[in-house]
């Protein structure tokens, strides 16, 4: 990493840690400007520096206060103000931040108002609808945080080849097949589309009676290592192989829906809404609509079929 890239990072972790602590506006838009500089810049910083200062001047667009700090960057590889301001507050809030579309504003408004200060109690939270009732938030944006916390896991975590994941998963879906309660059970993602490699596990059901035992022995498979989340229909696990499962139990007649929409490719999925809109249809994980009339969902073929397509095998998904 180029030390622009490097700074450009801190100055703007710096902006978001200021904004988490409503520090003055003007300040943390100085700091976000200055990122926004650096990371433009086509010298290395360190040597525009050395040619200001013969100069006498500055960086375009920086004050002084922070051209003395881009100046302790290069010298020392550090800031002190960020060390410090990193030292004032959770470290779970900062690893929250990197989390996608959930900026310090929303860091800031879950941990005042519900006490949360980790990924592991967010995604508590939104699993147990409690982020849902916040102002600014709602089902559909607890849905897409609980998505981007699933994507930023598998950024923390090694993808598996498919192979590798298969024979991790196999027996998990013997095991669960196992329980009463459960009526249908496929997996999804990546691997039910067979990509060369898997960054998690995907498994949808549907279910007769109470989902809380389902949950429950879900959560409870020999091979678990951590419980993320363990909500009414849905629960994250990683495994002692380290990679991540996911539980989702939905209605029977919205799983070929659900099937289809958490199988992906996620471009595939913007293809088909497209298709929806252009004949007048809304396509959702709980079906396909025609006004406030549900006219598929039950399986993929009919989902396909309603919007006038054959059914592609999940490999070709792409």
């Amino acid at each position: 990493m180029s030390t622009n890239t490097e700074l450009s990072a801190v100055f703007s972790r710096i902006a978001d840690i200021l904004d988490i602590q409503g520090e003055n506006t003007f300040r943390i838009r100085a700091y976000r400007n200055a990122a926004q500089i650096i990371a433009g810049l086509s010298e290395p910083v360190s040597d525009l520096i050395c040619k200001a200062d013969e100069k006498g001047e500055k960086i375009p667009g920086i004050g002084k206060g922070l051209h003395d700090k881009i100046i302790e960057f290069c010298k020392t590889g550090k800031i002190k103000e960020y060390e410090e301001l990193r030292a004032s507050i959770p470290t779970g809030l900062i690893e929250m931040l990197d989390i996608q579309s959930f900026g310090p504003k929303r860091v800031k408004l879950v941990y005042n108002k519900l006490g949360i200060d980790s990924v592991e109690k967010l995604e508590k939270a939104a699993a147990e609808g409690k982020i849902r009732v916040l102002d600014g938030m709602g089902e559909k944006s607890e849905e897409k945080l609980l998505r981007s916390i699933r994507d930023f896991r598998t950024l923390q975590t090694d993808r598996k080849p498919w192979e590798e994941a298969d024979k991790i998963l196999k027996p998990f879906l013997v095991y669960l097949r196992k329980i009463k309660e459960i009526d249908k059970l496929e997996p999804a993602g990546s691997y039910r589309r067979k990509k060369s490699t898997v960054g998690d596990l995907d498994i949808l059901a549907t279910i007769s009676g109470d989902p809380i035992p389902v949950i429950d022995a879900f959560v409870k498979y020999p091979e678990v290592e951590e419980i993320l989340a363990q909500g009414s229909t849905k629960a994250s696990v990683i495994l002692k192989q380290k990679i991540q499962a996911d539980l989702r139990v939905v209605e029977p007649e919205s799983f070929g829906a659900a099937l289809q929409y958490f199988t992906g490719s996620k471009q595939h999925n913007i293809g088909l809404r497209k298709i929806a809109m252009e004949k007048g249809l809304k396509l959702s994980e709980y079906g396909v609509f025609r006004g406030a009339e549900k006219i598929a969902g039950e399986n993929e073929e009919g989902v396909y079929s309603a919007l006038g397509l054959k059914w592609p095998p999940p490999e070709e998904r792409e």
